[in-house]
């Protein structure tokens, strides 16, 4: 009898072990097809890219000296625009920061019902600046673009999301050299809405004191800086510290400033590493360290 219950022992614990083996095994099975599904699913829908492509572009090892990559002392220019300050001595010189290839975007532009070349007797004056395209047939049709225009300023930088505070900053460096016989500045990308008449406008309703500093546009306040690696907007913590964004003025609905501005945020740029959120570095940090307010004319 006792033998008996003893082997029915054995054979219950026997039963038991295989049963919690099979579901260790279960558990562990479903565990790893779990993450191999959160793997899938991250690249299938390439929510991982944002992070890695900026890890890649700008580790924490690698310069972010803005002097570094637009070379503040030498010449780069590879086109020039006919028309701009020099020769035109503008009251308003709006650049446009365009990518390479978007010729119809650049035209539309040019020919907008919003664009006027004078208002009220102030001369206005539409560059477009552009990087060098890794394509040959796009940079001729660029030089195409230029002797048929005369509006393209074209540098040595490649166009990219993250490249984007190179590009602003190869405008300031080109305003710098090129353009100080000029009053104010605009800075807009090609898919903004340029209204030459506003702009003049709200300068001149603003700008009662003509002496008096002005960076004007679409302020942005109590920006979280974003530690998420699958948003777009992810900002490593090596390139920006704090929480929040100081206030800044979006770069995608365009900013006016006068050429005292651009001298004090560029000379405050050319000193401090820069993040690859162009807008945030320059009317956002770069702005604030040199003391310049900002205005919001969002309404």
């Amino acid at each position: 009898m006792m033998e008996k219950i003893m082997e029915n022992s054995l054979i219950i614990e026997r039963k038991n072990l295989s049963s919690t083996i099979f579901y260790l095994l279960l558990f562990v099975f479903y565990l790893q097809a779990s993450v191999d599904c959160w793997v899938w699913e991250d690249s299938f829908l390439g929510r991982d890219n944002f992070h890695t492509k900026i890890e890649k572009e700008w580790p924490a090892t690698k310069s972010r000296s803005l002097s570094l990559y637009i070379q503040p002392h030498k010449i780069t220019t590879i086109l020039q625009p006919s028309h701009y300050c020099k020769s035109a001595k503008p009251y308003l010189n709006i650049i446009v920061v365009s990518k390479d290839d978007n010729f119809e975007s650049r035209h539309e532009i040019r020919f907008s019902k919003g664009i006027r070349r004078r208002v009220d007797s102030k001369k206005i004056t539409i560059n477009f600046l552009i990087g060098l395209s890794k394509n040959s047939s796009v940079n001729e049709k660029i030089q195409e673009e230029s002797q048929d225009y005369g509006d393209i300023i074209q540098e040595s930088f490649h166009t990219s999301f993250y490249n984007a505070t190179i590009e602003i900053g190869m405008a300031f460096k080109w305003i710098i050299k090129n353009c100080n016989n000029t009053q104010y500045f605009g800075i807009f990308r090609d898919d903004s809405h340029i209204d030459s008449v506003n702009l003049i406008e709200t300068i001149s309703r603003i700008q009662k004191n003509k002496n008096k500093s002005l960076l004007i546009g679409h302020l942005k306040s109590n920006e979280y800086a974003s530690r998420d690696p699958y948003s777009d907007w992810y900002m490593p913590s090596y390139e920006f510290e704090d929480e929040y964004y100081p206030q800044y003025l979006e770069t995608k609905n365009g900013y006016i400033m006068s050429f005292d501005v651009v001298k004090k945020i560029y000379n405050v740029a050319m000193s401090q590493p820069f993040v690859h959120f162009d807008d945030v570095f320059f009317t956002g940090i770069c702005a604030e360290k040199a003391g310049v307010k900002r205005v919001d004319i969002k309404n």
